[in-house]
């Protein structure tokens, strides 16, 4: 991914804002997605 700043929006309204590892860093919404995605793939590799 190639991105200045990543935008999380909730309901139309923004929740988080920052680079990929400054949202991961604050274990939100952003981080819950991001972790989850990379669980799946871990999954479906095996």
């Amino acid at each position: 991914m190639n991105a200045d700043q990543i935008i999380v929006m909730e309901h139309g309204r923004i929740i988080e804002r920052g680079t990929r590892e400054q949202l991961i860093a604050q274990k939100g919404d952003y981080a819950q997605m991001w972790e989850s995605q990379q669980q799946n793939a871990l999954d479906a590799e095996t």
